[in-house]
């Protein structure tokens, strides 16, 4: 069934001539159940538009009544999510929300996803519960802040990702997981890796990350990040769905979220002195983010490059041993690159 604008001309009418509440109710349930609506078509939009600048009581009424027509339906169908997300904007600002709870558990299913196209019915239902002072679900968040690392990702997201109040690492890996359970005292850290997303730490970058980890100790530091960097790559604790198709395996990825912070754990290794732990840690994360995943490639070539550059700004014998080695495996040409430079820099400058 395509789109069919006759149910949407309906809402218009009834709209622009003040119809009754039921009227008005009726028009749009019998909108939301075509295949393609869309609340950010013209049309549509206008039509919720003229409703919202509706007095509080008549929007109340017709939310109330789709609220009604909701309970019937079949939640777990793109119309009853539709309808969910009428409901939501119809009724944001008006008092005693509806369908709370229905509206958070269609949220949870985009928390099951590597990544969703974020449809309007999933704008209309973030933007309700943003509205409303709630936060999302961490795995939501996750989603969401995934997607929009996508180079498909939808325009809306670019608004709404900035909002959202998540912890600072994408929950679902292990590595992940550890890190924000390990408590308060490593939020800044934390916060500090995620601001790694230039080719090499500045000298600012460096600066900050050295006072961040005095303010702590070198030691309890290098024993944090090595203890997170164990668990790289170990089976996610939150599963998602399979997409089915050509698309990888979403449950063999890595979060392209979290891959920032540990390009920054990387470069915190690096202004650390020297520890014979830190160098094989760095190796073995350069080799894991460089395994090819079917449909992917590489699973973060930026990761692995920040574990280059972190051993070539280490000084003493065996990180120079371990570029070699790595130079010795490592097939990936960027990365390859990056470790020839490296070695030829160490080789000139003693």
């Amino acid at each position: 069934m395509g789109y069919d604008p006759v149910h949407t001309d309906e809402v218009r009418r009834i709209t622009a001539e003040g119809g009754a509440a039921e009227e008005l109710a009726a028009a749009l349930l019998q909108a939301s159940f075509r295949r393609q609506f869309n609340y950010r078509d013209d049309l549509v939009a206008q039509a919720l538009a003229d409703l919202c600048a509706r007095p509080a009581p008549a929007r109340q009424r017709v939310r109330d009544a789709l609220a009604g027509h909701f309970r019937t339906a079949d939640a777990d169908t793109e119309p009853g999510r539709h309808l969910l997300a009428l409901v939501a904007l119809i009724g944001r600002g008006l008092s005693g929300e509806v369908l709370v709870t229905e509206r958070r558990r269609q949220l949870d299913t985009v928390g099951v996803q590597w990544r969703t196209g974020y449809s309007a019915w999933q704008q209309a239902l973030v933007d309700g519960e943003l509205a409303a002072g709630r936060n999302l679900a961490p795995v939501v968040v996750a989603t969401l802040r995934r997607s929009h690392l996508s180079p498909y990702y939808c325009e809306g997201l670019a608004a709404v990702v900035p909002k959202l109040a998540g912890p600072v690492l994408n929950v679902g890996e292990a590595w992940a997981d550890r890190a924000l359970a390990d408590g308060e005292r490593w939020q800044p850290l934390l916060a500090h890796t995620m601001t790694a997303t230039a080719v090499r730490p500045s000298a600012r970058w460096e600066r900050t990350a050295r006072s961040l980890c005095d303010a702590i100790g070198a030691g309890p530091v290098r024993e944090q990040v090595l203890g997170w960097l164990d668990l790289v790559g170990t089976p996610r604790t939150v599963p998602l769905v399979e997409e089915g198709g050509y698309e990888p395996d979403a449950n063999a990825m890595w979060d392209p979220h979290n891959a920032t912070a540990l390009r920054g754990l990387a470069w915190t290794l690096a202004v650390l002195p020297p520890h014979p732990g830190s160098v094989p840690a760095l190796g073995r994360l350069a080799e894991a983010a460089l395994c090819r995943l079917e449909g992917h490639g590489a699973l973060s070539p930026r990761v692995a490059g920040a574990c280059v550059t972190a051993l070539a700004r280490t000084d003493g014998e065996p990180a120079l041993a371990e570029l070699s080695r790595l130079a010795g495996r490592v097939t990936h040409k960027p990365t390859r690159k990056l470790l020839d430079a490296a070695l030829e820099s160490r080789t000139t400058s003693r």
